[in-house]
Parts: structure tokens; C-alpha cells; sequence
């Protein structure tokens, strides 16, 4: 069942970017003032959800809902049971173009190159070479990576989006970096780079007693919780920890707070999984008419005041409420739940 019969026709929306959720304001606001700034926020979201796309005055004859918050619940929470996964290319590389379609490449920059390989790519993606050798743009963008020794590669070989003097003035699609890349990009970022986020599939000797039946791939998300300073990178692992602990619904759901995955050979660890989910509420919304935007609004809002309540009962707030932070799944909640559950034990 969908959350509600009145919204038969919606997919299913959580609140995610656990990175954003501290215990205090973006500025330094304590935590009541934080949980005000919340609650003011939440219209401004909704809002820009049903005005996607719209110029500012159609936007203003959109009648705009009244916030109905949801009361906190919560599910059995995450037991953390450090489990191996698998890294899925072909998952991680559809994750990528679904993900750069709908924000922009400057705000993925970092994270989809950390600590790139020099020379790499020249020994692992060798079909893929020989397909671009001699286009354009191929040859003067995504191989002059080679020899650029920051993570922030992209932004090197693409230019900083801006005006002059930088070298883009518009976003960076997908179809820049894939189609007319010959999939160069996609070897990169899975033979020559340390995955920071990636589509996992779960081991199956890990899954003895749950029902065989269920597919899991594609539905398995991991994100790898490091930072160059051991301090920061010790109190996002906490943080992820605790939102896991609480199981607070309307949120993504953690279903392993202590993962490692096996990617090009290596293991790494320091990561939590979650379900993969299908996209963010900007782009469902990009590709939704405005009245199916109405129809679907309530759920959208059910499950981020839910969220947020749950959050604020423990002392915790959301500083980055925007739509590209609410995720959505065309999965059917139960079967979600249900799934998360099964890889939990």
C-alpha cells in the first residue's frame, strides 16, 4: 500500500543527507532556535517542490498547502552488524547518470573523483580509451585528468561554472561527461578512484535465512564516511550512528551502520548502507506535471515533518532542507521496510 489511498498515484519520499543533521543551526543557533528555523523552512521547501520549473509569477498563483505536521515514529533501528557488500558498476554508473540529470556536476565534483588514481586509467580502461582516442571533447577534457593531482579534477578540466573568466557559464550535464565520453568516465570512477558513494549488493552467503526470493540488487546504497581530518571524520560516523539507532521514520532508513564493500579488488570500510532509492524530489518534480505535484505534496510533506519531528524529539536538526535532500522510491513502503529489515538481522 502507498501511505495513503489519496496518494495512490505518488511515490514514496524520505529525508536524506544525514550530513546536514547536527545539534544546532547552520550559524550556530542552539538547538531550540534550530528547530524553529526548521519548521520555518519546511513551507519555503514544499513550495519550491510544487513550483518546479515555473516562472516566479505562475509560482504565486500556486495556492500554496497548509504544513501539516506528522507525529514522530519510529521503526526497530539499525543493529549495525558490519557486513561486506559488493560494488555493483553497472548500479553505481546508473546512480551517477541519475544523480548528475538532476543536480549539477559542480555539486558532485569532489565526490564523485576522491583520490584519483594518476595513471590509472590508462591501464584499466583501455576499451574505453580506444573508443574516445581522437574526439572531441574526449581528448581535451576527461583525459587531461590524468595529470591533474587534486581531487577536484572536474572542475580543472571542465572550468568553474561563472562568468568570464571561468570557462562554463552553464551546468554540466551527464550526457557531457557520458555519451560523448564513450563511458570513460564511468571506468574512471569505478577502476581508478576510491568510491565514496556506490550501489552495493548484498553477499549472498550474508543472507542465509531471509527469503532468497527478494531482489536486492539496485536496491543498496553505500556511502563512506571519511573526512582528511580523523576528528571530523570520527563525529560524521557517530552522527550516522545515532540517526541509525533512532530509526526515525520518514527518514531514509540505515540498514548497516558498520559496512565494507569490495570494489576493484580492495575493501573498504567506514561506510553506512541505505536503500537505493530511485531520485530526489526536484527531479520527480521536473518531470511531473503541476497538478500531479499538488496530488503528491502531502506525502512529500508527511514524510519530512515525520522526519524532522522524530529528529527534534532527539535534540537533533536538519540545517539543509532543501528538495534535492528529500529522496523518493517507487517501491511500495512495506516492501522497502521489509527489506531493510531482512538485511538488518
Amino acid at each position: 500500500m502507498r501511505l495513503a489511498l489519496a496518494w495512490a498515484a505518488c511515490p514514496t519520499f524520505l529525508l536524506g543527507d544525514f550530513d546536514s543533521v547536527k545539534r544546532h543551526g547552520r550559524h550556530g543557533e542552539d538547538a531550540a532556535m534550530a528547530v524553529l528555523e526548521n519548521r520555518a523552512r519546511v513551507p519555503n521547501l514544499v513550495q519550491g517542490f510544487l513550483c518546479e520549473g515555473l516562472p516566479e509569477a505562475d509560482c504565486k498563483q500556486v495556492p500554496q498547502p497548509d504544513v501539516a505536521w506528522a507525529e514522530a515514529s519510529s521503526t526497530p533501528p539499525s543493529t549495525g552488524t558490519g557486513r561486506t557488500y559488493k560494488y555493483d558498476v553497472a548500479g553505481t554508473d546508473k546512480f551517477w547518470k541519475q544523480y548528475l540529470k538532476q543536480t549539477y556536476l559542480a555539486h558532485a565534483a569532489q565526490t564523485a573523483f576522491e583520490h584519483m588514481e594518476m595513471g590509472c586509467m590508462s591501464k584499466k580502461c583501455i576499451p574505453q580509451l580506444k573508443a574516445c582516442h581522437g574526439t572531441q571533447p574526449c581528448n581535451r577534457r576527461l583525459l587531461r585528468m590524468e595529470t591533474n593531482k587534486t581531487d577536484n579534477g572536474i572542475d580543472a578540466v571542465y572550468g568553474v561554472e561563472g562568468p568570464a573568466p571561468y570557462n562554463r557559464s552553464q551546468p554540466l550535464m551527464w550526457a557531457d561527461l557520458s555519451d560523448e565520453e564513450h563511458n570513460v568516465f564511468s571506468c574512471a570512477l569505478s577502476a581508478c578512484a576510491e568510491p565514496r558513494l556506490a550501489v552495493v549488493d548484498a553477499v549472498d552467503d550474508q543472507l542465509q535465512g531471509a527469503q532468497q526470493q527478494v531482489d536486492t540488487s539496485q536496491r543498496l546504497f553505500v556511502k563512506r564516511l571519511f573526512d582528511e581530518d580523523e576528528q571530523a571524520a570520527r563525529q560524521l560516523r557517530d552522527r550516522y550512528h545515532e540517526i541509525g539507532s533512532l530509526g526515525c521514520r520518514g527518514l531514509v532508513p540505515i540498514v548497516d551502520t558498520d559496512a565494507k564493500f569490495q570494489a576493484d579488488g580492495k575493501v573498504y570500510g567506514d561506510a553506512v548502507v541505505m536503500p537505493n532509492m530511485d531520485g530526489t524530489a526536484r527531479g520527480w518534480a521536473k518531470r511531473h506535471s503541476l497538478a500531479e505535484r499538488q496530488e503528491c505534496a502531502p506525502a512529500l510533506m508527511n514524510a519530512v515533518t515525520q522526519g524532522l519531528a522524530c529528529l527534534h524529539k532527539y535534540g537533533l536538526v536538519h540545517d539543509d532542507l532543501i528538495d534535492v535532500n528529500v529522496l523518493y522510491t517507487e517501491t511500495d513502503p512495506a516492501v522497502l521496510l521489509e527489506d531493510s529489515a531482512t538485511l538488518r538481522r
